[in-house]
């Protein structure tokens, strides 16, 4: 008769045994401050690159320039052109009316544009209305407007250079299409020189009581 063989118990207790090694504190605490720190890293790059976009894109909407166009019904045939011209330049266009026909009066139109000048909504403004008299009168009414009638490119340019015009008029009974764009085309691309002008300006800003 066989008898059954004792063994002898493993020096480990463990093996044999479905228990898992214990983990280390020391590891997970590691990979626990290394997650956290990966985490912060892309918030940081994540929000330095979106308000670097969304200051590049406030940039260059700075940088387009902003220009409201109002009229009466002497002028809306030729704002319309206008219309089209600007905006094959991209600029920023508010029209303010009128697009018909129907007779209205020009100094309602004159001080829409001067109230976006006033509130720096704008940084230009075109009138038009039949003579273009009557509109420029009408908005040079207000110290902050520099309103200037010009009926070819000379005079749009020298507006700008000596004058500092933030306002370009028109007759559009007076002026014909092609140079009604040129002298825009000029008036936007003069800066004001600045110099021995600065101090007439300011007389025009602030005239003496009389």
């Amino acid at each position: 008769m066989l008898l059954p063989i004792k063994s002898n118990p493993p020096d480990n207790p463990s093996i044999g045994h479905a228990t898992s090694a214990p983990k280390n504190p020391y590891i997970l605490h590691k990979f626990f401050a290394s997650t956290i720190i990966s985490g912060l890293l892309w918030f940081i790059a994540y929000y330095i690159i979106t308000n670097k976009l969304i200051s590049f894109w406030s940039n260059l909407r700075d940088w387009i320039l902003k220009i409201a166009i109002s009229n009466d019904h002497g002028g809306t045939k030729l704002k319309m052109s206008i219309l089209e011209y600007l905006k094959d330049f991209n600029y920023d266009v508010i029209n303010l009316g009128t697009d018909n026909n129907d007779s209205v009066d020009y100094p309602d139109y004159a001080y829409e544009v001067s109230k976006l000048l006033k509130d720096k909504v704008i940084d230009f403004g075109i009138l038009i209305c039949g003579s273009g008299i009557g509109i420029s009168i009408a908005a040079n009414r207000y110290s902050h407007v520099r309103a200037a009638l010009c009926n070819d490119e000379n005079s749009a340019e020298l507006s700008r250079l000596h004058n500092n015009a933030n306002t370009l008029v028109f007759g559009g009974r007076t002026i014909d299409h092609d140079m009604a764009l040129k002298c825009i085309n000029k008036f936007l691309n003069t800066k004001f020189e600045g110099g021995r002008h600065i101090k007439r300006l300011d007389k025009l800003s602030n005239p003496p009581l009389i």
